[in-house]
């Protein structure tokens, strides 16, 4: 076992990491929401605009944002009928009106970002009452990492010469969200996407009943009230200076 998941780390291993990006799970939940046509869907980080596409697929009608620093994306979106936004999420205010968005998509991308006060405050502010945010992160609590811990090794979502610098878990970002603001939110919706080290249709289907234990985690937050800037506030019991936007 110890030896087949030291192959997961060194890319030896027949997995398939692409689900580690948890497609089928946003594509179950722009399935399961009822949009209206005049829906507003962002996208916070899109890449290429993946998980755009999937809700564009089920919902053609609604109006759709991505948000990423590569202005060199702008003329592929273009094509796709998707409104482009070039910004760096973890300095600049959205470029969005306050509650003016129905689904936020932040997937893949807390794990990148110092911070994490100042984007949750701004989904906050442009997230409407009702609303809904999928966030998708690996998971520091994966049986892989788990294992790697408990061998002296570091978690594979966190290693020290990687783009990451925050690891997270399920309970961990519960706990963050409500801490900072104990009643705008609550998780709708928990769900995991791969498990290494096997292959994709038994990670699929052990991910499926082992969500905790999944490579990535994602987490479904409905808005419930209205956003009094409990993100900022809470920066203020923290040694360390977050940005405020001052």
């Amino acid at each position: 076992m110890f030896d087949t998941l030291l192959r997961v780390v060194r890319h030896r291993a027949p997995v398939d990491k692409s689900l580690n990006w948890g497609r089928d799970i946003v594509r179950d939940v722009a399935d399961a929401l009822i949009l209206d046509d005049n829906a507003v869907i962002v996208d916070i980080g899109a890449g290429l605009g993946y998980d755009l596409s999937i809700f564009q697929e089920r919902h053609p009608r609604c109006t759709y944002h991505a948000i990423d620093y590569r202005e060199d994306h702008r003329a592929h979106f273009d094509q796709k009928s998707i409104v482009f936004h070039a910004a760096n999420i973890e300095t600049d205010s959205l470029p969005l009106a306050s509650s003016s968005v129905d689904v936020i998509i932040i997937n893949q991308v807390l794990e990148h970002c110092k911070q994490l006060f100042w984007i949750l405050h701004e989904v906050s502010r442009v997230l409407r009452v009702g609303g809904h945010m999928l966030v998708g992160v690996p998971n520091l609590a994966s049986l892989h990492n788990r294992i790697l811990l408990c061998l002296g090794h570091q978690p594979t979502c966190i290693t020290v010469g990687s783009a990451h610098i925050r690891g997270f878990t399920r309970a961990g970002l519960e706990s963050f969200m409500h801490s900072c603001a104990p009643s705008l939110y609550a998780a709708t919706m928990i769900a995991g996407s791969n498990f290494y080290p096997f292959p994709p249709k038994i990670a699929s289907t052990l991910s499926s009943w082992f969500p905790n234990c999944s490579v990535s985690i994602f987490v479904m937050f409905r808005k419930n009230n209205e956003y009094g800037e409990q993100f900022l506030l809470a920066t203020n019991a923290l040694e360390s200076n977050f940005w405020d936007g001052h």
